[in-house]
């Protein structure tokens, strides 16, 4: 029974295209007839075609079985059928070499075979595609049944021990050699029991972060040596994780107006404007270690629930990874 698929017919002879596009269009197909090497190189690098019908005795320079190798090239998933007056032996070999799923002779009692088996790749096709749909389904499910279970493995971590994660202090770099802005920052900090220190310049905030785990670096724009945001990315390319902040007071050399830069990964993530008070920054490192906090927790998590479950995390993780090669 035709499923109404399209074939792509390519043959140099105009009898032979029309005389197979009559045949499968009343079988309910659709059918795209093709002359030459060079059209058809064209559209099939823009379209799929579930099912080719290729002429595999053109008599042309480049032509012949190489229709088969340029399809095979461009589509692997398309079912290849060559037609042919040989009944060389040799032919057929080769053609099934370079991937023709079947090579039919061009008589007419040969039209019952390559029915059906152009109705067997069009059946073939159809399953391949629901099965990439399903396999497409199976791996955001995945995805999803792996986040709901972080989720709760949150929660129970917390419920048994609540006091876990509570020994961990942040650590917080202050880089600017004005005193008035960093005294503020430094009496939070240590209000809330962060491991909070302060440098005068760039070169040394570099040279501190090049041997010691820093999550926190707050920087002004404007320092004797480096700019401030030349610093944040210097220490998130050694230290990925370290989330940045670089402030400029309003009025600053180089500034039109304050503001607050918030870097991630090298890269400038987030802008507040305008910067005219200390709270602002207060804010922002609270914001920002607080994220820290958060990311250490989920871990945490992460760790336990390895530990706790490394069978299955280990099986999880490789059935995702071949459903990504499948995809």
């Amino acid at each position: 029974m035709a499923t109404g698929g399209e074939i792509l017919i390519v043959s140099a002879s105009e009898s032979d295209r029309e005389g197979l596009r009559g045949y499968f269009e009343q079988l309910g197909y659709s059918c795209t007839c093709l002359g030459g090497l060079r059209e058809f190189r064209g559209l099939v690098e823009k379209k799929f075609f579930p099912v080719a019908i290729l002429d595999g005795d053109l008599d042309v320079e480049g032509a012949g079985l190489d229709l088969l190798r340029w399809m095979r090239d461009c589509s692997e998933a398309t079912a290849c059928v060559v037609l042919s007056d040989r009944r060389a032996f040799g032919f057929a070999v080769e053609a099934f070499r370079l991937g023709a799923d079947d090579v039919v002779l061009k008589t007419p009692d040969s039209l019952p075979h390559l029915r059906k088996v152009v109705e067997v790749a069009m059946e073939r096709g159809g399953a391949q595609q629901r099965g990439s749909a399903l396999l497409r389904d199976v791996h955001r499910t995945l995805a999803e049944a792996t986040r709901i279970m972080l989720r709760l493995a949150r929660r129970h971590y917390a419920d048994v021990s609540p006091g876990s994660g509570s020994g961990f202090r942040p650590s917080i770099l202050l880089v600017d050699h004005e005193p008035s802005v960093v005294q503020r920052l430094m009496a939070v900090a240590q209000e809330k029991d962060w491991a909070c220190e302060t440098v005068p310049n760039g070169g040394t905030a570099l040279d501190r972060t090049s041997h010691q785990k820093v999550d926190v670096v707050v920087c002004s724009s404007s320092l004797m040596d480096l700019s401030g945001d030349v610093v944040i990315k210097s220490v998130q390319a050694r230290q990925a994780s370290t989330l940045g902040l670089v402030y400029a007071v309003p009025g600053g050399e180089h500034t039109q107006g304050g503001h607050i830069d918030r870097y991630r990964e090298g890269r400038l993530d987030e802008t507040v404007r305008p910067f005219h008070n200390v709270q602002q920054l207060v804010d922002e490192m609270t914001r920002a270690v607080a994220q820290v906090v958060s990311s250490h927790r989920d871990r945490r998590v992460l760790q336990a629930f390895r530990s706790e479950h490394e069978t299955f995390f280990r099986g999880m993780a490789d059935l995702t990874r071949r459903l990504e090669r499948l995809l």
